[in-house]
């Protein structure tokens, strides 16, 4: 699934209804650049799916303002 996918997806479902990578995108759509500034979505998303992250893991990252991390996810260099 990519990003689009699953950002439509997530938009079109419910939040019950929509799979965590559906969620995630939806999530990090709306609030990611809120949070942590200057960043992509769709590059997190893709580093959080890559990595196995949930999006609870993704959400507390970004609350944590864990910039490092956030900044590996988008550019692959997370471990």
């Amino acid at each position: 699934m990519t990003y689009e996918q699953a950002l439509k997806a997530g938009k079109r479902n419910s939040a019950r209804a929509s799979s965590d990578a559906e969620l995630m995108a939806v999530i990090l759509d709306g609030t990611a650049q809120i949070l942590a500034g200057a960043v992509s979505p769709k590059l997190i998303w893709e580093g959080a799916q890559r990595e196995g992250l949930t999006t609870a893991q993704v959400l507390d990252l970004l609350n944590k303002r864990d910039l490092g991390t956030i900044d590996d996810l988008q550019f692959g260099d997370a471990p």
